[in-house]
């Protein structure tokens, strides 16, 4: 389905590894309607908001925000939308539930299949002198690495008591499954029992914004991706890779 809107190529680089490699040159009409589609529950579950409401709610919260910010939301914003055309479910809320705040943790957590996948995306653009999608997957690799792994140097934040208290709204419809797998992992957590990142299915994301009117030179960007993703260790990988042009489009498009 994913491919009736984006440009993606698909490289399996053994049998638990792979990498979507997306090209998302202008939001299609295509596209359009799905975001119109999907933009709601994407952010909020499955409520009866209006469209209008949650993009009014998006643009409230970018507003405050310094360009990084803004870019690393709407990166993942479009990771969720991929995600969600290839079948995954989502498990959590793309707003946090502290109204204004970035999630304390993963940017979210999908299942598929019975399997639970940790998500976390990194976004950079063209201005930045040797960005590659190599640099943002390992960064983005590092983080679910050092979170799992009770390392990260982000926090005390309890990442697994995180991802227990989104999938528990009622709204997200998650089985009772999977939370009490979030909450027996937020409780060793607290006791200090950590795991390892090999023990997880992990979809790392990268997103780079062309900007300034830049050719997309998409080719170099993707330099080295199958050396670094087996670099990566994990149950299972599934790599996203996005370049895209389409900031100012999206805004545009949560401002009509």
């Amino acid at each position: 389905m994913g491919e009736d809107m984006f440009k993606i190529q698909i490289q399996n680089i053994s049998e638990d590894k792979k990498i979507s490699v997306i090209t998302i040159a202008e939001i299609t009409p295509s596209l359009k309607e799905y975001i119109d589609e999907n933009i709601v529950s994407i952010c909020e579950g499955a409520t009866d908001s209006e469209i209008d409401d949650i993009k009014h709610q998006y643009l409230n919260f970018l507003s405050t925000k310094n360009t990084t910010i803004k870019h690393g939301s709407v990166a993942e914003f479009f990771v969720h939308l991929y995600l969600r055309s290839e079948g995954y479910k989502q498990e959590f809320m793309f707003f946090n539930l502290e109204e204004g705040s970035i999630k304390k943790g993963f940017d979210g957590v999908f299942t598929k299949n019975n399997q639970e996948f940790i998500v976390e995306s990194k976004s950079g653009s063209s201005s930045t002198q040797r960005i590659s999608h190599s640099l943002k997957l390992r960064e983005a690799y590092n983080d679910i690495r050092d979170y799992v792994s009770g390392k990260t140097t982000k926090g005390n934040n309890n990442p697994w008591r995180n991802a227990y208290n989104h999938a528990s709204q009622i709204d997200i419809n998650t089985k009772k499954s999977v939370r009490d797998k979030f909450k027996k992992l937020s409780r060793l957590y607290e006791r200090k029992e950590f795991k390892d990142i090999s023990e997880f299915n992990i979809i790392p994301c990268s997103t780079i914004f062309i900007l300034n009117n830049e050719s997309d030179s998409s080719s170099s960007y993707h330099d080295n991706l199958t050396n670094t993703l087996d670099s990566f260790s994990a149950n299972s990988i599934h790599a996203v890779s996005i370049t895209k042009n389409t900031f100012n489009q999206f805004i545009n498009y949560l401002e009509s």
